[in-house]
């Protein structure tokens, strides 16, 4: 349990404090509360052995022995730290202590028990409340317990990031489980695609309902894949240039299944140049392009440098925009569609041969088509 060691030093503190204050008598009186009379959610007798901390009582009406704790002379102030004390290490009687089975237990057991630590902790917090009322929740003594707060969420509060680390722990429950029911296999392999979407989508849909649509914004931009993506890239976005670039794929995303429309790509395109400008638009694609890879290793052969290679990636890629706005007069000019096509060709072997000679142009240009094919082939 967490600060167990600190917690129970404070309670035996001020059980300690309680006692000289209520009797003002000797050492061996001040160790009891008063026997004849047990109060209901009070130890019969509090005294120094800690393996009395652990029995059914600290469990019990917790307003109850709030009142106790008044009725022997303390005033509120000086309750908090003996009922918080009493309510962490009430938390083991509550939710016990996770067996070290290692040989038997599986990722979802310890992750349901995490879900069982958050739940308590909302407990906690329910209890400190119903006694203190909603002051509790900025009491600099029960800090650690209402202030829970993640440095990347300043905007949500910690109610609100207690909600969605529940949420979160759920989905990985839920995956957890998932995997485990799978045959055992000694080989890697992607297994349960369909159902990590399926279980992520659970999960954002759940965030959604938590959140108002400005902190769910706020929230994926620090915690999604896709702003893990824009992270991951290395381009060195402003903030507001992370905001716009996230802002352009999400709704993309929001409003396509997938990447097949060309028209669409084109338009994403062109938006996130617009707000990235072309060069962090060319690093950016070019992170997010698989073909990038096999043109990288054409260039490591070449010893071309990054910025040449990135150059040479801006030509193919803007030929490539070239080449999606002419198929579009197939439908109404099919020999018009053939000649520009033609056209775009030439130009783009120019260029590139201009920047880094016939041989490697030439070889970017094969690399780059044979990555296309067998992409166009395994899609079907």
């Amino acid at each position: 349990m967490r600060f167990r060691t600190s917690l129970i030093t404070s309670l035996l503190a001020n059980v300690l404090l309680a006692g000289i204050i209520i009797s003002g008598e000797s050492n061996e009186k001040f160790l009891i509360l008063d026997q004849s009379q047990p109060a209901r959610g009070l130890s019969p007798t509090a005294d120094l052995d800690s393996s009395s901390l652990m029995d059914p009582w600290i469990d019990s009406d917790y307003q109850t022995y709030y009142q106790a704790l008044l009725s022997r002379g303390l005033n509120s102030k000086e309750t908090k730290p003996l009922l918080l004390a009493r309510l962490e290490l009430g938390s083991e009687s509550r939710l016990g202590q996770p067996l070290d089975h290692y040989w038997t237990l599986r990722d979802s057991d310890y992750l349901r028990h995490s879900v069982s630590l958050v739940e308590d902790q909302s407990f906690v917090r329910s209890v400190l409340v119903d006694v203190y009322g909603v002051a509790a929740e900025n009491d600099e003594v029960f800090v650690s317990v209402f202030k829970p707060l993640n440095l990347r969420f300043p905007f949500l509060t910690s109610a609100q990031q207690v909600t969605i680390e529940k949420a979160r722990l759920e989905h990985q429950v839920e995956m957890a489980t998932y995997f485990e029911s799978q045959r055992p296999s000694a080989s890697p392999k992607l297994v349960g695609y369909a159902q990590s979407i399926q279980s992520f989508e659970n999960f954002q849909e759940k965030l959604q309902s938590i959140l108002s649509s400005n902190a769910f914004f706020e929230y994926s931009l620090r915690d999604s894949p896709l702003a893990d993506q824009l992270r991951r890239s290395g381009v060195a976005f402003g903030e507001q240039e992370f905001r716009a670039a996230y802002t352009v794929l999400s709704d993309f995303q929001r409003t396509n299944t997938d990447d097949g429309n060309p028209q669409d790509m084109f338009s994403v395109k062109n938006e996130l140049r617009r707000v990235l400008g072309t060069q962090k638009f060319t690093e950016f694609w070019a992170f997010r392009d698989p073909t990038f890879e096999d043109l990288q290793r054409v260039a490591d052969r070449h010893q071309l440098p990054d910025t040449t290679l990135l150059a040479a990636y801006e030509i193919l890629s803007t030929n490539e925009d070239q080449r999606i706005q002419a198929s579009s007069l197939g439908q109404v000019d099919l020999e018009q569609m053939i000649q520009q096509m033609r056209a775009i060709a030439v130009r783009e072997r120019r260029q590139l041969s201009e920047l880094l000679g016939e041989v490697v142009a030439t070889e970017i240009l094969r690399t780059r088509s044979q990555r296309m094919i067998a992409s166009s082939l395994e899609n079907g």
